[in-house]
């Protein structure tokens, strides 16, 4: 530092020196902007998968309403009725019980299990018939939170 007429003055930069100072202060700005590029990225990425994960709900959910349709009488009779957390049958009998495991099955295989790793937790659906107006309700029940928040339960009512 220089002092001049009691006044401390600064000498001037080299060109070199404001340059690096320069690079510095860009390289700060775009460790910053790359740093909320990431966490814009990984919102996207985490939204999308969970798009991903009603849309896959949506398909099973049209995959045992097509197996009721294709088996209507049973259906009708209540064979695919199930509830929240049933056990599946051990020794499917019935083409009904068959197309139930199966479709239960692929609800454990394709949709997640909560961290909290409770019954509760686990994909589960329940499908109920009424068969005064030919209408069938499906649910599926699955956590994608993480255990952080309430299961998501999607369903849909629709005439056999």
């Amino acid at each position: 530092d220089v002092w001049v007429k009691g006044i401390r003055q600064r000498p001037e930069l080299s060109a070199s020196e404001r340059y690096r100072w320069d690079e510095l202060a860009l390289y700060l700005m775009d460790s910053t902007q790359a740093t909320y590029l990431r966490a814009l990225q990984l919102a996207s990425l985490q939204a999308n998968h969970g798009a991903f994960q009603r849309t896959q709900a949506t398909f099973l959910i049209q995959d045992i309403v097509d197996r009721m349709r294709a088996n209507r009488d049973a259906a009708l009779a209540g064979l695919y009725d199930i509830e929240f957390g049933d056990a599946p049958a051990t020794t499917p009998a019935t083409t009904a019980e068959t197309a139930v495991a199966a479709w239960r099955a692929r609800l454990l295989a394709t949709l997640p299990a909560g961290a909290a790793g409770t019954d509760a937790s686990q994909p589960s659906g329940a499908i109920e018939t009424d068969p005064v107006t030919d209408t069938i309700a499906v649910q599926i029940r699955w956590d994608d939170s993480k255990g952080s928040a309430e299961p998501l339960i999607m369903g849909i009512t629709v005439r056999l």
